[in-house]
């Protein structure tokens, strides 16, 4: 095939992905989409189209790697960034998704749309993020409670309270090392001693 021939076929596929998306085909049109990106890897809207088809058949990973490539290609396109934010809401990665948006935003200050998804990874980020809190809060109220009653942590509870410090990107409160941690290893290290 010479190139114009790769152009035509590539532009024949484009069009029958269009078509598959608008019958909701959304397998058909990632095909389409992917037939005609091994013609011309080049071509940002093929990678933004299939990102959409990926959505579509909730292969999030898919979504992202594409609306990824799309950004890489034509870092001044919008849709992009939304495929890149859609992408990542889906996954749960609110803050990154929160990210993405902001910077279509940034190329599209007035785009309402985009406003919108942007306020809804900030709505989400913020109720992700209340059950991990209260979790924590919770658990360093049982310490609190604990450390009154004279009674050291199990294992368990501290590989859980250690998870949650990590989690949260804070260090261990010093009660929980001072008066659960100590004792615990102590009483190993005794027992392997005796």
């Amino acid at each position: 095939m010479d190139e114009q021939d790769d152009k035509s076929t590539k532009a024949e596929l484009k069009l029958c992905g269009d078509i598959a998306v608008k019958r909701k085909n959304y397998r058909g049109a990632s095909a389409f989409y992917s037939e005609a990106i091994e013609l011309d890897a080049s071509d940002a809207t093929l990678y933004a189209n299939r990102s959409l088809c990926y959505l579509q058949m909730t292969e999030a990973d898919k979504a992202l790697r594409d609306a990824n490539t799309c950004i890489k290609l034509r870092p001044e396109w919008l849709k992009g960034y939304y495929r890149k934010g859609a992408a990542l809401m889906s996954l749960k990665e609110y803050k990154e998704a929160r990210d993405a948006f902001e910077a279509g935003l940034k190329l599209d200050p007035a785009n309402t749309e985009m406003e919108k998804v942007f306020q809804e990874a900030v709505e989400a980020m913020k109720k992700d993020d209340l059950p991990e809190k209260q979790k924590m809060l919770q658990a360093v109220q049982l310490e609190k409670n604990r450390h009154a009653r004279g009674a050291a942590a199990t294992p368990a509870e501290l590989l859980q309270q250690r998870t949650w410090a990590i989690v949260l990107s804070q260090p261990p409160l010093a009660s929980l090392w001072e008066f659960t941690e100590f004792p615990v290893l102590y009483t190993i290290f005794r027992k392997r001693t005796l």
